[in-house]
């Protein structure tokens, strides 16, 4: 049973089918890992901790002293990252807490990522309106949000992209002769994959898409460099995955978490303008316009995203 949740998760099925998948597996194999791994797709689909399973997940595995072998420092981490969420979201005083100083990432070998991740964690609400506020003043003059899509090649945009007061690309940067007579140079903000390993540019602002990742990520080591910078470092409120996977019944692309997001501030919603969305087969050689043996995955669903997109820009042209 566990086997066919997985299964379906790394498909993207995000269903309440493949919810009840790992949910029965948990009652059949009542094992941390059967647990954790229920856990772990709840928290996929945009729901934290219940108070009961916070409780369940103190008592019976994070305060036990003695852990079986396969009881892992990354597993172990991805619990205490769900708890420290909880504690976070239902305001749970320091007296409070039932494992001490969880808010923190406690068992991070790293003293320099765990250093990190308590400044991320700290600053990120105050991050996250500066960002939004620093926007809205650049937003008179528009903010272009430029996918990979290499069906901008050739288009001669570079131009009316970089006259955008502020410019939102996506993890690796387009290079070649002539990339930014289409694609443009300028980059006010750029987002990057969890699972990200490539260069990262100077920037004024870095967004880590995903379910606010703050409390997902477990390895932060290629983002040090960021850090040392100065560079603030925003996740996507969970609320906004939550709300996509709802419609999609799979994980939304990067693109369209971050238009949602952008959108959830009024004063920007009118100057949102997408460039470098959706992949049109017919007209395109390549999928990705920064890696051409980069091709599409099946997980997003990119048909119903294409509507999405459309029913908010309605004369849409990318």
């Amino acid at each position: 049973m566990l086997k066919q949740a997985l299964a379906a998760r790394s498909k993207g099925d995000y269903s309440q089918a493949t919810f009840k998948l790992f949910e029965q597996a948990w009652q059949e194999l009542q094992s941390l890992k059967s647990y954790a791994a229920f856990l772990g797709f709840q928290r996929d689909t945009g729901q934290i901790l219940s108070h009961n399973q916070y409780k369940y997940l103190v008592n019976h595995f994070l305060q036990k002293k003695k852990q079986p072998k396969w009881f892992e420092v990354a597993l172990k981490l991805q619990l205490q990252n769900l708890c420290a969420e909880y504690e976070y979201q239902n305001n749970v005083s320091e007296s409070c807490q039932l494992i001490k100083g969880i808010k923190a990432p406690g068992i991070i070998p790293f003293p320099r990522q765990k250093k990190a991740i308590t400044l991320l964690r700290k600053e990120q609400d105050k991050w996250r309106e500066q960002w939004f506020e620093d926007l809205n003043i650049k937003a008179k003059h528009g903010i272009a949000v430029v996918g990979n899509s290499a069906g901008l090649a050739g288009q001669n945009k570079g131009n009316q992209i970089d006259s955008h007061g502020a410019v939102i690309r996506f993890n690796q940067p387009v290079k070649g002769f002539g990339s930014h007579l289409h694609f443009g140079s300028k980059t006010h903000t750029r987002v990057i994959a969890p699972g990200y390993r490539g260069p990262i540019p100077p920037c004024d602002w870095l967004v880590i898409s995903g379910p606010d990742m703050q409390y997902q990520l477990q390895n932060w080591r290629h983002l040090l460099p960021v850090f040392k910078r100065g560079t603030p470092i925003i996740t996507v409120p969970l609320k906004h995955w939550a709300s996509l996977v709802k419609q999609l019944q799979a994980p939304p692309s990067a693109g369209l978490l971050m238009i949602d997001f952008l959108r959830n501030d009024p004063r920007l919603k009118q100057h949102i303008q997408p460039f470098g969305f959706g992949y049109y087969p017919e007209k395109q050689q390549a999928y990705h316009a920064a890696d051409v043996k980069h091709s599409p995955t099946s997980r997003h669903r990119w048909d119903m995203e294409s509507k999405i997109l459309n029913d908010w820009f309605p004369n849409l042209d990318c």
